[in-house]
């Protein structure tokens, strides 16, 4: 558990958190034979983020407590994401009664794309474990430098890190506007995390909105086409 770290510091380990599961997640899984679609294994997928989750809070506890404190106790945060997400899981019927866009026309295609309603359980627990390394980011980041700095380091770090996704074989324009978008978000996340009370529940609520609105953004296209 660590209480105070520079931001270099900070950096590393969420670049290894980063990595870890990345490297557990492309490798390990479809060694365990754990198909890596959102839809198709979606309960083991969430069990493996919310595992990630929580080896995250362990290692930023103190310094997630310390800075969400001063306004409220972090797991409100938590409890308020967990509950937004259910509830919002209502959106998922829409998907129930969209039409799958054809597969060969637009592949490779991303499980975004091909959302169906068990897509946004393992979804949910992935932007959770996001959101708890972008507050640790933040967080550390900001008992160094002023916000205009820690946003402009967020975007350039969470911008960058959504690029990796070329490599991962997902679907170009998705991956542009996702990175386009993290670095969008530097405007706003930094700023909610340090100076709004439920700071972390509001950029929790409006990560996974986004990503709800993209998947009916990219149905409805794709649909079109």
């Amino acid at each position: 558990m660590l209480s105070s770290i520079s931001p270099i510091s900070a950096f590393a380990y969420i670049a290894a958190l980063w990595t870890g599961s990345s490297i557990f997640y492309y490798l390990f899984l479809p060694a365990a034979g754990v198909n890596l679609s959102y839809n198709s294994s979606p309960l083991l997928i969430t069990a493996f983020y919310l595992g990630w989750s929580a080896i995250a809070i362990f290692v930023f506890a103190r310094i997630l407590l310390r800075h969400s404190s001063r306004k409220h106790a972090f797991s409100i945060d938590l409890m308020l994401s967990a509950v937004f997400a259910a509830v919002a899981s209502l959106y998922l019927l829409f998907f129930s009664y969209s039409v799958t866009p054809d597969v060969a026309a637009i592949a490779p295609a991303t499980d975004l794309l091909l959302a169906t309603p068990w897509y946004f359980l393992p979804k949910s627990a992935d932007i959770l474990f996001q959101q708890i390394l972008i507050a640790a980011f933040v967080y550390s980041l900001a008992e160094a430098m002023p916000l205009k700095a820690v946003s402009l380091w967020y975007a350039i770090a969470f911008g960058g890190a959504h690029l990796l996704l070329f490599f991962g074989g997902s679907f170009p324009p998705a991956v542009f506007i996702m990175t386009l978008s993290a670095v969008v978000s530097a405007a706003f996340f930094p700023y909610l995390l340090m100076k709004v009370r439920y700071g972390f529940f509001y950029c929790y609520a409006i990560h996974w909105t986004y990503y709800a609105l993209l998947a009916a953004l990219l149905r409805i296209g794709s649909s079109a086409a």
